[in-house]
């Protein structure tokens, strides 16, 4: 990848993840369902991560061509500029890049080494038999204890994890129930694994407001749907608005890690108030059942196929000639070993023809 490829890459899905966010966030006002709304900012999050991959493995469609410039020293001048910055602006996206993934390993490393310092609980303790049947059932998660920490979270790596603090064993069973249909809700939708690839399209858009905004909207949906799973009823829903406030009043004093689930959304209890009032919102309607809109639920991945076309003509190389960019050399590569033809070089335009003009200008 050349540098005035890279800077149109890292104009054009700038700009894509932010009308992408956009758009989502619309469809997630649009449902009154939970889960519906949790479903469109995951595949907000995976959506996010296929226009990074897209743009960077596969053509793509030139619907705008850039400004012709006709004189060999303009386009000349305009390459050099593009090459200067666009090496500038890769080596900072790569050092910020490194450092994100780096703590993302850090973050689990951390927490495998945490999880060995607990205390093993014996489910016979917990009101295992009021959990839902699932995909993944209650006698297949390791339960731990701990004084460590003030609320109850979950984790996934290989086998899923729920963790207890001690003092919350002296809750009642009823609350206990809550507790654990909240986090077995988070085990049952994947949202472990939700989260890794939150991380990931942190690390590759670290540099961009938008998108950490629409992981807190993620965040948020996520506890509200599992916040839906837990408490179904007007009476299971004053209850469990007790549960938390006895999580809030604990006031958490260690984080149990940006890879970890909880029934408090780590370091934004300001997001409380919102669950809250949601919670409050579905009490008042008990008596109806927001549906779940399959149709809504696939338009984030179906409209990655659309943004990605909007793309921003900088770079100076493209030729107006072609209104598909040249494939990338590594797909091309691939292409070429599996026996189809890839066009891998941008289609003849006579105005680059100064590169030769300047060669055998600078010749003895």
């Amino acid at each position: 990848m050349t540098s005035p490829e890279f800077l149109e890459i890292f104009l054009s899905v700038s700009l894509q993840a932010t009308i992408y966010v956009v758009i989502c966030h619309a469809l997630a006002r649009w449902t009154a369902c939970d889960r519906t709304r949790s479903h469109i900012w995951t595949s907000c999050q995976i959506g996010l991560l296929g226009l990074a991959g897209l743009a960077c493995t596969l053509p793509h469609l030139r619907i705008m061509h850039g400004k012709e410039l006709s004189a060999p020293q303009e386009i000349l001048a305009s390459v050099t500029q593009q090459i200067h910055w666009g090496r500038i602006l890769f080596g900072v996206w790569l050092a910020g890049f490194i450092v994100s993934l780096m703590r993302v390993v850090n973050a689990g490393i951390q927490m495998l080494l945490f999880l060995r310092q607990l205390q093993p609980l014996n489910p016979d303790q917990l009101p295992l038999s009021k959990c839902p049947d699932g995909a993944i059932s209650p006698r297949q998660v390791k339960f731990f204890i701990t004084d460590k920490l003030a609320g109850p979270f979950c984790w996934q790596f290989q086998q899923p994890v729920v963790v207890f603090p001690r003092q919350f064993l002296e809750l009642n069973t009823t609350q206990l129930e809550f507790i654990l249909k909240h986090e077995m809700a988070h085990l049952q939708a994947d949202h472990p694994l939700h989260l890794f690839v939150q991380q990931i399209v942190y690390c590759i858009y670290w540099f961009h407001p938008v998108v950490f905004w629409s992981g807190r909207r993620t965040n948020l949906a996520r506890e509200m749907m599992c916040d839906a799973a837990a408490a179904r009823n007007r009476q299971e829903i004053a209850e469990y608005l007790q549960v938390l406030l006895k999580v809030v009043e604990a006031r958490p004093s260690q984080q149990h890690g940006k890879l970890a689930l909880g029934l408090l959304m780590r370091s934004d209890l300001s997001a409380l108030g919102q669950r809250a009032r949601r919670l409050t919102e579905r009490a008042r309607r008990s008596h109806s059942k927001a549906t779940v809109r399959t149709w809504l639920q696939c338009c984030p991945i179906l409209l990655i196929g659309v943004i990605t076309t909007l793309w921003l003509p900088v770079n100076a190389l493209s030729s107006p000639r072609s209104n598909w960019s040249a494939c990338p050399a590594w797909t091309a590569d691939l292409l070429h070993d599996l026996g189809f033809n890839a066009r891998d070089y941008e289609v003849y335009d006579g105005r680059l023809q100064i590169f030769d003009d300047d060669f055998q200008s600078t010749k003895p």
